[in-house]
């Protein structure tokens, strides 16, 4: 469970803050700890890094949020006793603020450093965290302590970090507590007055054996309407791995929304269509459109909080269906699959990307999502 010698619930703890820098994905999959510390009454600080700010900007249950520029600090055009001044300006505002809790949701160093910097006596990490974010540490948490861990939901897993405190959610989770609120987005009113669907296909990620094979993809944009408007988003250097999956009357935004329009775009959207990336987080987290996630290498539990059940089976493919807006997709025609690597031990070309077949998601969007072709 958790090690400590020390109760927490004896002790006065009315301020909590929690530290999740990066990234876009884990920062989403976080955020029901938010929401199940305030539906407990405490007052919650979130520090988290500056490219990522308006995910938790205003949000309606945060109390105060720190932006660190990790990157600005990282520049050689900043010098070294700049960032270090940048720095304990930080930690001078955490401390002014007198945390009695922190949750170190990142377990890395630049996550620790700010955790022992900011005096606040009572400090949760997990056991597994890494370059000494355990050091010093009053409650370590073993998130992969049930031998089935891999079929656990992330975002379950990560509210295990509030058992110390007294909060076990288990399998009795309130979707209120668990489904995390984003701030109200505005984009461009290119899309406010679109009068067909609009559909995000998201299908790049960091990781190669994330990757939905380019076959599988054309093969799935091809059997789509064409009264649908489809806009492809991603990062610069994916925009030529887009060109060649858009068809000419589709958008491709790579590189070109800041996560405060992508917010927006996805809540406009009336469908996602991803991989298991960052993309799949944030629309989970919004809430708002409907969601196809395609799984490879990785397992497909990623959200399910057990306030959904397995749908069906279809033949190799397992599909979980999640409180009717989020769908996930594993082929387990591999015996390796998921194999939760970075990378493939076997293959250049992973060969899990070939699944699952097209075919699968094709049916998916036709028996879910056929209204959306008349709307």
């Amino acid at each position: 469970m958790f090690k400590s010698k020390i109760n927490l619930k004896t002790q006065n703890i009315r301020r909590v803050l929690i530290i999740r820098l990066s990234a876009l994905g884990d920062i989403a999959l976080n955020l029901p700890l938010l929401a199940a510390l305030k539906a407990k009454g405490y007052y919650v600080g979130w520090v988290t890094q500056e490219d990522y700010a308006a995910i938790l900007q205003d949000h309606p249950q945060l109390d105060q949020l720190y932006l660190i520029p990790w990157r600005k600090w990282q520049s050689p055009k900043v010098s070294l006793w700049q960032a270090v001044k940048a720095y304990f300006k930080i930690v001078k505002r955490l401390r002014e603020d007198r945390y009695d809790l922190v949750i170190d949701a990142q377990g890395l160093f630049k996550s620790w450093i700010f955790t022992i910097n900011a005096n606040i006596p009572w400090h949760i990490t997990t056991n597994d965290a890494r370059e000494g974010a355990t050091w010093l540490a009053t409650h370590l948490v073993d998130l992969a302590r049930d031998h089935h861990a891999k079929a656990v939901s992330l975002p379950k897993k990560f509210l295990s970090l509030l058992e110390p405190l007294g909060i076990f959610l288990g399998n009795n989770l309130n979707a209120s507590e668990c489904y995390p609120q984003l701030p109200t987005v505005n984009i461009s009113t290119a899309f406010n007055d679109l009068h067909k669907p609009l559909v995000v296909i998201a299908p790049c990620t960091t990781r190669a054996n994330k990757f939905w094979a380019q076959q599988n993809w054309l093969a799935l944009i091809k059997k789509l309407p064409e009264t649908w408007q489809l806009v492809f988003t991603g990062q610069s250097k994916d925009l030529e791995y887009l060109q060649k999956l858009a068809r000419p009357q589709d958008m491709v935004l790579a590189g070109q929304t800041t996560l405060q329009e992508l917010m927006g775009l996805m809540k406009l959207s009336q469908l996602v269509i991803t991989v298991d990336s960052g993309s799949a987080h944030l629309a989970w987290a919004l809430q708002k459109p409907k969601v196809i996630v395609i799984y490879t290498s990785t397992s497909c539990r990623t959200y399910d909080l057990d306030v959904a059940p397995i749908m069906q089976q279809h033949t190799d493919t397992l599909a979980s269906w999640h409180q009717d807006n989020y769908w996930t997709f594993l082929d387990s025609h591999l015996p390796c699959q998921p194999c939760e690597k970075k990378r493939c031990p076997l293959a250049v070309d992973p060969p899990c990307c070939a699944y699952p077949r097209e075919a699968e998601i094709i049916a998916s969007v036709a028996l879910q999502l056929v209204h959306l072709a008349n709307p």
